[in-house]
């Protein structure tokens, strides 16, 4: 399974965190921080973004100091059709927003056994009864 992981930058001991627990089940993640180099030019990072994006399973967004980028990584992953699992914080002004909550799939967890759970659930058979690409 391919995770997209969409958090933001200032998240980063979190993001390693949670890429590296990811990591150790077995799944593929692509953190954008470490997968597609910073210091390259913007486009770069963009196009490989969107390349990692693309090629997704599914996508988990980390709503703690969610930004316009971030959000727009949702936006752009739901308008692919792909599942994205929100890993809430304690913002309540995300929890009201409606679109990163529909852009979420229906999917909301709030710590990570419930975000491992979750994607082993979809792994093997997701909300549509389509298993997902291993």
């Amino acid at each position: 399974m391919r995770i997209y992981l969409a958090s933001p930058l200032s998240n980063a001991i979190l993001n390693a965190d949670l890429a590296r627990r990811l990591e150790a089940r077995g799944w593929d993640c692509f953190l954008p921080q470490r997968d597609a180099v910073q210091s390259d030019a913007k486009n770069n990072v963009v196009a490989r973004n969107i390349k990692a994006i693309q090629s997704a399973d599914l996508i988990v967004l980390v709503t703690e100091g969610l930004g316009i980028d971030t959000a727009w990584e949702v936006g752009f992953a739901t308008a692919l059709g792909k599942p994205v699992i929100m890993l809430e914080d304690k913002n309540d002004a995300i929890r009201r927003s409606h679109m990163i909550r529909i852009g979420s799939s229906g999917h909301i967890v709030r710590d990570y056994p419930s975000l491992e759970r979750l994607i082993s659930k979809m792994e093997q058979h997701d909300e549509l009864g389509v298993a997902l690409p291993r």
